[in-house]
């Protein structure tokens, strides 16, 4: 376990690892046009392509505006925010996978696409990368960790990346923060739990 974050390894976790080390991850960019934002309901907001529940508060966190980038409502974004000082946001992103193949491969090549969009600005680079698997209640789902800090000369700024697949869904976290890191990623894992891992248990592993 490593002390930055309660999520923890499984075995199936460390199979994949050794596996493929996504040491340099390439893949072509995504560019959705036609991106529609709005502001959140007050109940919360569900969507309906995969069922999958986003809540109005999680914590310290609110929601934000959500963007659907496409008229069918399938590829989509929500953003949480912490408004402290400094400020905490979350966006998670809920799209299609976009490759067959077996529960690795997709998670892989979701990884690959993933990474290739942050690194492709330049403003990051990549710090750390693993995977794992969350789990609460006895109830684990795999994923992919990475972390990647601010380029620029005295700047604090990080992002952390967390990727799920289930049920033909990739569920993305973009966390961008400052600061502390030990409490970044206690908040990551508040957000996580209260979606995706909520989500999954009507699956009984059946991810994909």
């Amino acid at each position: 376990m490593k002390t930055r974050r309660s999520f923890i390894f499984s075995t199936f976790a460390l199979f994949l690892l050794s596996m493929l080390t996504i040491s340099s991850i390439y893949g072509a960019r995504v560019e959705l046009k036609s991106a529609k934002a709005a502001p959140p309901p007050k109940s919360g907001y569900k969507h309906e392509a995969s069922e999958v529940e986003f809540p109005q508060d999680i914590g310290e966190f609110e929601m934000g505006m959500i963007t659907n980038f496409d008229k069918y409502g399938f590829n989509t974004s929500i953003r949480y925010s912490k408004l402290t000082t400094p400020p905490v946001s979350v966006t998670v992103y809920l799209y299609p996978i976009m490759r067959g193949g077996s529960f690795s491969e997709v998670l892989i090549n979701e990884a690959k696409v993933v990474e290739h969009s942050i690194l492709y600005s330049g403003e990051y680079e990549n710090s750390a990368r693993d995977f794992i698997a969350i789990c609460h209640d006895e109830h684990e789902l795999p994923g992919v960790h990475a972390e990647y800090v601010s380029k620029k000369e005295n700047s604090s700024k990080y992002t952390i990346l967390f990727l799920f697949v289930l049920q033909g869904w990739t569920h993305k976290y973009r966390i961008t923060a400052y600061g502390d890191k030990v409490e970044t990623y206690s908040l990551c894992e508040q957000v996580v739990s209260a979606i995706t891992l909520q989500h999954s248990k009507r699956y009984s592993r059946k991810w994909i």
